[in-house]
């Protein structure tokens, strides 16, 4: 298979929308040539698609810094849920 020199429509990010709206694009006009771009390089047998990002110290956080995870990976954040959530503080 050979790629194409030019797209009609470039989708960057492979998260849960990027990958929606590729399909749905591509779907609805077989002439359209999608392109979907993701950061990051083949995870097969590799556990590290992440990056952790600190934010800056916050004041609704006493002080300290919240943890960002960013994915590299087709499927983005959705892939990396570590099936958690979060709750903010009682005087919040």
């Amino acid at each position: 298979m050979s790629l194409p020199d030019e797209y009609g429509i470039i989708v960057c990010g492979g998260g849960s929308c990027g990958c929606v709206v590729a399909g749905r694009l591509a779907n609805l006009d077989h002439n359209l040539k999608v392109l979907l771009v993701e950061a990051g390089e083949s995870n097969l047998n590799n556990p590290w698609t992440a990056s952790f990002y600190e934010s800056r110290p916050s004041k609704w956080l006493a002080g300290r810094k919240a943890v960002v995870p960013c994915a590299h990976i087709l499927g983005g954040g959705s892939s990396i849920n570590l099936m958690m959530y979060t709750r903010p503080c009682s005087n919040v």
